[in-house]
């Protein structure tokens, strides 16, 4: 078994984390209720959230990892939402 979507009550505001990897698009993801976390006054962290593109607010920060040129290198981007 596995989760989707699991809950940290941590301060100073719940965490909450969703693994859309084994969901296949937005529809699927909506039935999960991935929408609903967004307005709970928490942080929302989606791993593969490219699989839900069309439901994320217009404040979405993207976080992307790659691997650099040596194996211990890892280059991360922020990329935010434009105001």
């Amino acid at each position: 078994t596995f989760t989707l979507i699991n809950e940290y009550d941590v301060r100073p505001m719940p965490l909450y984390h969703a693994d859309l990897y084994r969901i296949r698009d937005a529809r699927e993801a909506e039935l999960l209720g991935l929408e609903e976390y967004f307005d709970r006054g928490g942080l929302t962290v989606i791993e593969w959230a490219e699989r839900a593109a069309e439901l994320l607010p217009p404040r979405t920060f993207h976080i992307h990892f790659r691997l650099g040129t040596m194996e211990s290198e890892r280059i991360i981007t922020l990329q935010c939402a434009p105001s």
